[in-house]
């Protein structure tokens, strides 16, 4: 391989692995982390459309249709923010942090 191909090939590496960081640091880290209350009043009311359950947290994406009768204004407001970051029109994401006994 000649010295130009391997610099080119250096730089190629280089930009996936900005790629790949940018998204495990940057793009994971929008979320709004709110109360388990209020993650099981946006799923009693259907707006949770997607969820993830781990050992401490669940992550969700909502429907925030209609949701800001369902939250705090507080809550609405960080949900809609990481909605906007993630420029997407009407989803947000968040984490919900289950309190004991949080299964019932």
């Amino acid at each position: 391989m000649g010295e130009k191909q391997s610099g080119l090939l250096w730089y190629l590496f280089a930009a996936i692995l900005f790629v790949a960081f940018f998204e495990l640091f940057l793009a994971r880290s929008q979320v709004a982390t709110i109360p388990y209350s209020d993650f099981k009043t946006l799923l009693a009311a259907g707006k949770v459309t997607e969820a993830t359950i781990g050992p401490d947290t669940i992550e969700a994406t909502v429907d925030l249709g209609g949701a800001q009768k369902l939250l705090p204004p507080d809550e609405y407001k960080q949900i809609k923010a990481v909605s906007a970051a993630r420029a997407s029109r009407r989803a947000g994401a968040l984490t919900a942090a289950p309190q004991r006994g949080w299964a019932g």
